[in-house]
């Protein structure tokens, strides 16, 4: 910084020292526009444009006039006059006069109807500059002016190093203060036992924010002081006037882009408010239907949730679309293009994203399983956790969490337990047996060894069917429902465990025979065997009830 402010005052008084020691041709310039010679050429009084010869006059090139009115004007500074300007209207143009004596001459020829100038305008916008830049040349030559225009810089620019020393010492003191007030509050927010925001993250935050802030308001203090220092010297005057009539310009446009979309920000706030409350009753509706206190023919408890969310975004949705116009700069070329290339994006890579979402809705909507319920999923299964949006959580037996992608979930045959349970679950098993044991009895251990098993209920009571008669055997299946707050790989293991024990105690083999050829006896059971324990035997219906039958 202090070398920038040592080479800043260097330059300036170096143009102030080069201005008072230039000879005659430094202090009026004439500076052709391009090489040719009928090109049009502007004549500058230092750092100021005072008039640009366009047309040839009497044979003499814009080149040659601006050149030789150069020396008319410096004539005229030597001379040490007034500095008065006039004009005199003549026939060929608008003659300008230095303390009466002839500087140049204005003719149509230098009009530029282009930009709609007319003779009168364009003369009355030159006298203007000059009379600006003759008391600048007049000043420029004056060294009391000059000492005290570097004693103003010097004086300002002992002001802007305090002031860029306080704004360091002050950002310094506010980076301590801010992480030792705000940074212990941050540490005590927390969400469920956890903190709601890091402190590490948030210190550096602060950094940043200040470092910002520093940033800005140097730059915004090194532009003044340099335009202040520039509007000191007659040189540079002219430059210090366009640093300051662009940062007023700039000011100004933004103070009044501000304003002017102060309505247009007013209305978005209105749209935003007016859908945040359409958005609440729609969360408030569907929250009531899926706590059950609003029933709707068209809608159950289960898809009440989904509803609101898909109701909430149609809402925010439609809410986006009426207030863009209104955004400031929602008009412009880049914010279109800009929306343009975030739509593209999405629309290219959340392809997956949207099926697996349209995949949530179907399953949502299809009701196949809900939170709590026992499914089988494929090959896997487990207890449902959470039907998301995109992905279904299930926990596993084993105690694992499955987390399956909608689009699987979709693809797959799907077993529900639970849903025709009335809050249990279902639970089967299979075995085969060969023919030659009575089916009856195979019914009756299956049933008692169901009876035997905890968590499995009485009603409704468990059942035996016959699944299959195969070639070698016959395929029975016992059906049952468990209790909800009973595992059921842990049920089903007991279960297994009293089937063995019943055949065990009755002697029967569970087995699947095989041939290679015809047994030497058939294997069937003989009516007298029909009811080996633990199958009991009808009793015989009597005569009476026969004929009352019949």
């Amino acid at each position: 910084m202090t070398r920038l402010l040592a080479g800043f005052l260097a330059l300036l008084l170096g143009v102030s020292v080069h201005a008072l020691a230039a000879d005659e041709t430094n202090i009026v310039l004439a500076q052709a526009e391009s090489g040719s010679r009928s090109a049009a050429a502007t004549l500058r009084l230092h750092s100021r444009p005072i008039f640009q010869f366009r047309g040839d006059y009497a044979g003499y090139s814009p080149q040659e006039r601006a050149e030789s009115s150069a020396k008319r004007i410096e004539k005229h500074l030597r001379d040490g006059g007034p500095g008065h300007v006039s004009v005199n209207k003549t026939s060929e143009g608008n003659q300008v006069l230095i303390d009466g004596a002839h500087a140049f001459l204005i003719t149509p020829n230098d009009v530029n109807a282009l930009e709609n100038q007319t003779l009168d305008s364009l003369t009355h916008a030159t006298v203007t500059r000059l009379e600006v830049a003759i008391p600048e040349a007049q000043e420029l030559r004056d060294l009391k002016s000059i000492a005290w225009s570097i004693g103003y810089v010097l004086l300002a620019t002992l002001i802007y190093a305090l002031l860029i020393h306080f704004l360091v010492r002050f950002t310094a003191r506010l980076r301590v203060w801010l992480a030792s007030n705000l940074g212990s509050r941050v540490e005590k927010l927390k969400i469920a036992g956890m903190p709601a925001i890091e402190a590490e993250s948030f210190r550096k935050f602060l950094e940043g924010t200040v470092t910002a802030l520093l940033w800005t308001l140097t730059i915004v203090a090194t532009y003044s002081w340099a335009t202040f220092g520039m509007l000191q010297f007659p040189y540079t005057r002219g430059w210090g006037e366009q640093l300051m009539e662009f940062l007023m310009g700039t000011a100004g446009e933004v103070l009044l882009s501000m304003l002017g979309a102060i309505p247009d920000l007013i209305t978005v706030m209105v749209i935003v408010l007016v859908a945040r409350f359409i958005s609440g009753m729609v969360r408030m509706f569907f929250d009531r239907v899926e706590r059950g206190w609003v029933y709707v023919r068209w809608m159950d408890r289960d898809t009440a949730k989904p509803t609101r969310k898909i109701a909430t975004v149609v809402v925010w949705l439609f809410a986006l679309a009426m207030a863009y116009p209104y955004l400031p700069g929602a008009d412009t070329e880049a914010f279109k293009g800009l929306s343009v290339l975030v739509g593209l994006m999405i629309s290219i890579g959340a392809s997956s994203v949207v099926g697996q979402a349209a995949s949530g809705l179907v399953l949502m909507y299809s009701r196949a399983f809900r939170a709590g319920e026992y499914v089988q999923i494929g090959d896997r299964e487990g207890t449902v956790k959470e039907l998301g949006m995109f992905a279904t959580r299930i926990l596993s037996p084993s105690g694992e969490e499955l987390v399956l992608p909608n689009s699987f979930v979709l693809g797959q045959s799907t077993r529900n337990h639970s849903r025709l349970a009335n809050g249990g679950y279902s639970i089967d098993t299979t075995v085969t047996i060969g023919y030659d044991t009575p089916w009856r009895q195979v019914h009756a251990m299956l049933e008692q060894a169901a009876a035997q098993t905890d968590g499995i209920r009485e009603y409704p009571a468990p059942y035996v069917i016959q699944k299959a008669l195969s070639d070698f055997y016959v395929e029975y299946r016992l059906v049952a429902r468990a209790d909800a707050d009973k595992s059921r790989p842990v049920v089903l293991s007991a279960l297994h465990a009293n089937i063995l024990d019943q055949f065990n105690e009755y002697g029967v083999q569970i087995m699947s025979p095989h041939y290679r050829s015809d047994p030497e006896q058939p294997k069937v059971v003989a009516k007298s065997g029909w009811f080996p324990e633990p199958a009991e035997q009808p009793e015989p219906e009597s005569p009476a009830t026969e004929k009352a039958a019949s």
